[in-house]
């Protein structure tokens, strides 16, 4: 039996290894939410990843009958948390020194946070519209007190998959860090 950790709600509980922060749609296994917290040297398509990891994810259930809860590397840890609705899944990338148990802590209250603020687009299976959840990440960078990482590479390559033009990307960009 493992003893469950109690995070006071004024707490400021992160763990500073946190590289990244996804929240996928279980069935579709498009990224409704992502977060960075440190740069990357090259950046992966969001909702590949998240294809991926729901694959790897429903091929363990069908295969030994339990989901996956953790990918290892030396480095790294990606840590998976289903949702109570068993409509999302929150993925947290962080590096192996961080606590594990802090980690387990900080991604169950990602998730309870996701589903208290966005619980009627979820129940009602509203999830298609991804920039709704677009300001969790004001509130994650509150709560835990950790800013996030602003990259503008991201942002064009995903202008430039839909054959907008980068200057609308920047117009954008400048737009949200103008808020």
């Amino acid at each position: 039996m493992t003893q469950e950790l109690v995070i006071p709600e004024n707490s400021k509980l992160c763990p500073r290894g946190i590289m990244k922060l996804w929240i996928l749609d279980r069935e579709a296994g498009i990224c409704l939410f992502e977060q960075a917290f440190a740069e990357f040297s090259s950046e992966l398509d969001s909702d590949l990843l998240g294809g991926f990891l729901t694959a790897i994810s429903k091929f363990y259930k069908e295969f030994v009958g339990e989901g996956v809860h953790a990918i290892d590397t030396p480095s790294m840890r990606m840590l998976f948390k289903e949702s109570e609705t068993e409509k999302f899944t929150v993925v947290i990338l962080f590096q192996n020194w961080v606590n594990k148990t802090i980690a387990e802590a900080a991604i169950e209250e990602v998730s309870r946070l996701f589903q208290e603020k966005y619980a009627q687009y979820i129940n009602e299976g509203k999830l298609a519209n991804v920039s709704v959840f677009q300001d969790f990440a004001a509130e994650i960078e509150t709560r835990f007190n950790h800013k996030s990482v602003c990259s503008i590479f991201p942002l064009l390559n995903r202008w430039a998959r839909k054959k907008r033009p980068a200057s609308n990307a920047y117009k954008l960009l400048m737009q949200l860090i103008q808020k």
